[in-house]
């Protein structure tokens, strides 16, 4: 019988690199959870008992407008007022950088001295009005009042004598 050994190898040979391929396609697919998902980062999740990632405080013992960080692996950041929310997101993190970013909505005609604790409807920080430099006692940092509605923060800035100011107007002045 004639065997060429050069016959025996080639289905080795051939299926060595479909093998390589093969684990290399499994070693790239995403690992379940090791994301969030669209739906997940999507929407603003309650703190129920989270604590601020900037200070350490219980966060339904402070007062809204709080702040919520999405980071690229999923895990959240909740922080106690909007002026430790944009000093957080200055600070790189092992998380990731953010996918969301939320903050609390107040309603229209909200008296900025009312320390009210009770949880506000979450936002997207890009589609909210920020009104700044105004009175406000016991809250963490410079205080900040926010808004869905243009005309409403505009209301409490004229009411308040504040400043109505976006996001990224808000987050480089308090860099500087």
């Amino acid at each position: 019988m004639n065997r060429n050994p050069r016959a025996a190898i080639l289905p080795t040979l051939l299926l060595l690199p479909m093998l390589a391929l093969a684990l290399l396609l499994a070693a790239c697919q995403p690992e379940e959870n090791s994301s969030a998902t669209d739906a997940e980062s999507a929407t603003a999740s309650d703190p129920k008992t989270e604590t601020c990632a900037a200070c350490g405080m219980v966060m339904r013992e402070q007062p809204a407008p709080r702040g919520q960080v999405v980071h690229r692996d999923g895990t959240r950041a909740f922080l106690c007022s909007i002026d430790d929310l944009v000093q957080y997101l200055d600070i790189p993190s092992p998380a990731g950088k953010p996918t969301r970013i939320y903050a609390e909505v107040m309603p229209d005609g909200h008296d900025s001295k009312d320390m009210n604790q009770a949880w506000q409807p979450w936002f997207d920080v890009a589609d909210l009005f920020f009104v700044t430099g105004i009175e406000r006692g016991a809250v963490m940092g410079d205080p900040v009042m926010t808004y869905r509605a243009r005309a409403a923060a505009e209301k409490a800035a004229e009411k308040w004598g504040g400043s109505l100011v976006t996001f990224e107007q808000l987050r480089a002045a308090i860099r500087e």
